[in-house]
């Protein structure tokens, strides 16, 4: 039988949050919005830590999680799309 992987951040449950941290960082100076995308991705993190999950598979979805974050931020920034399109 193959045991089943929990993914803590599915794709489609993640897309409004990621839209929201990407819009706030926007908000801020540029040195703020990095440190306001290190503060979410790090308490994400701890989150997964508590959970249970992993450490390497925690590891690899916050960093997919920050990927995700500063693509819908770069878009936002550059692409002429509204927070709502992130």
């Amino acid at each position: 039988m193959t045991q089943a992987q929990i993914l803590p951040f599915p794709i489609a449950k993640r897309a409004e949050f990621v839209a929201k941290q990407a819009a706030y960082a926007a908000s801020l100076r540029r040195e703020s919005g990095e440190a306001y995308i290190r503060r979410q991705i790090d308490t994400q993190r701890e989150v997964m830590h508590r959970r249970g999950i992993a450490p390497a598979l925690a590891e690899r979805e916050a960093k997919s999680l920050e990927n995700a974050i500063r693509a819908a931020l770069w878009r936002l920034m550059f692409g002429g799309m509204s927070h709502e399109q992130a």
